[in-house]
């Protein structure tokens, strides 16, 4: 029987939207502290699943999830905008927990990858050519 790690390129990403949108769910307006705080807990539990699983893919893998993510968030909120017109198809709570969700996937793949990029060891390729000519105004 072939073991699966907890920071597979599927299951990581998986159990991070699903505590995104667990803690989405449990964040009411005056509500009582105890959901607050867990949900604080599951939203910490998501950020921590997404780092593990961003030191396992490459950085192509890494920005094209980013990429996927960010198109979901603006895809569903675009879809919550218009909700009053496609009222009768679509449960406007739900989308908003899984716009709110693909949203924080978004913000913390991308705040990973910047500091993957930043931290990255390969230099950039300077010309001299680029250097030696004179400004363009």
């Amino acid at each position: 029987m072939q073991s699966v790690s907890i920071t597979s390129n599927r299951i990581a990403p998986a159990l991070a939207v699903g505590c995104f949108a667990t803690a989405s769910l449990l964040f009411e307006p005056n509500a009582a502290i105890e959901p607050a705080i867990l949900a604080t807990a599951l939203l910490a539990a998501g950020v921590l699943l997404l780092a593990a699983w961003s030191k396992s893919i490459s950085r192509t893998e890494h920005a094209m999830a980013a990429i996927g993510a960010w198109i979901l968030a603006v895809g569903g909120s675009s879809l919550y905008a218009l909700a009053p017109i496609v009222e009768a198809g679509i449960a406007t709570g739900a989308l908003a927990h899984l716009t709110m969700s693909a949203a924080l996937c978004g913000i913390v793949t991308t705040v990973y990858l910047g500091f993957r990029e930043y931290g990255s060891r390969a230099p950039m390729a300077t010309s001299e050519d680029v250097l030696d000519r004179d400004p363009e105004y």
